[in-house]
């Protein structure tokens, strides 16, 4: 059994779908952009989100330190990976802006752009 942290969902189409999935992974050293070495994912969690990001949704692995973002949240920062991508350190106020956004990148997301052609010619 393996569990996912975060499926952010969106209305697209009328349908309510999810647009990404997102691991989240407690890392409480100072070097949170090295974290992905340092505390990667598990075998089992990182074949799900492989699979899903080839098959179904776009899959992302973020690491943070909570401590932060309690205590002081205007330097919490949110290291973000796409699978298979590289690595990209976000601010928090970046980390919001890219949560608000994953609708419209899975809108041009490769095996969904695929699966509505093919429902689009079917007719």
């Amino acid at each position: 059994m393996v569990d996912m942290d975060w499926i952010e969902m969106r209305v697209i189409d009328g349908n309510l779908i999810p647009v990404a999935f997102i691991e989240v992974i407690t890392y409480r050293d100072e070097w949170l952009h090295k974290a992905h070495e340092s505390k990667p994912l598990t075998t089992a969690k990182r074949k799900l989100c492989e699979y899903s990001e080839k098959y179904w949704v776009p899959t992302y692995v973020v690491w943070t330190n909570p401590d932060l973002l309690v205590a002081e949240p205007k330097i919490a920062h949110f290291l973000v990976k796409r699978m298979g991508k590289d690595p990209v350190l976000m601010s928090a106020a970046k980390f919001k802006a890219f949560l608000r956004i994953l609708g419209k990148l899975f809108e041009d997301y490769e095996p969904r752009a695929r699966s509505h052609r093919a429902l689009e010619g079917s007719g």
